[in-house]
């Protein structure tokens, strides 16, 4: 079951505005409120990478922020290379916000490739390529994502009415 655009980008929007608990692990934590729950990292540059999860809709989305922009439903390659390997993914932009909080979300496919990839330790790097040739590279520490991406995937995994940790 995939996620459709319009909800991950209402999930996140509200999830951004709405107060949560949050759990650090190295360098991502896991926050969870009410139907919302997330697992992500910051690169220094500002980027975001995670996992966010519907629990009432049982889905949850890989994404990848970034300052870069791109087309709303603009599908785009994306090389994601950790040290035992790569993959080549998909991602669709949505566009969240207004004005100055505009932010530009990609929706990383296939979802089934993404877990083997956050499981190594160390770094990930996005490539992602641009007009004229260039290329975007994003890249996020590794460090803590198996915890915190476990702990919001169980939280997920539970029934809407159970928000007990």
């Amino acid at each position: 079951m995939r996620m459709t655009l319009t909800l991950f980008a209402v999930a996140l929007a509200a999830f951004s505005a709405a107060s949560a608990s949050e759990t650090r692990y190295g360098s991502w934590q896991a926050t969870e409120n009410g139907d919302l729950s997330e697992a992500s990292t910051t690169s220094d540059t500002g980027a975001r990478f995670g996992l966010l999860c519907v629990r009432s809709k049982n889905n949850c989305v890989y994404y990848l922020t970034a300052p870069a922009i791109c087309k709303e439903g603009q599908a785009y390659p994306v090389l994601a290379n950790v040290a035992s390997g790569a993959s080549e993914l998909t991602a669709t932009c949505h566009l969240l916000g207004t004005g100055q909080s505009l932010t530009h979300a990609l929706v990383l496919t296939p979802i089934d490739l993404v877990p083997p990839l956050v499981a190594n330790t160390g770094i990930i790097g996005f490539a992602m390529p641009m007009v004229g040739g260039r290329f975007n590279v994003y890249r996020f520490n590794l460090d803590g994502s198996s915890p915190a991406i476990a702990q919001v995937t169980t939280y997920a995994s539970k029934p809407t009415g159970d928000q007990q940790m």
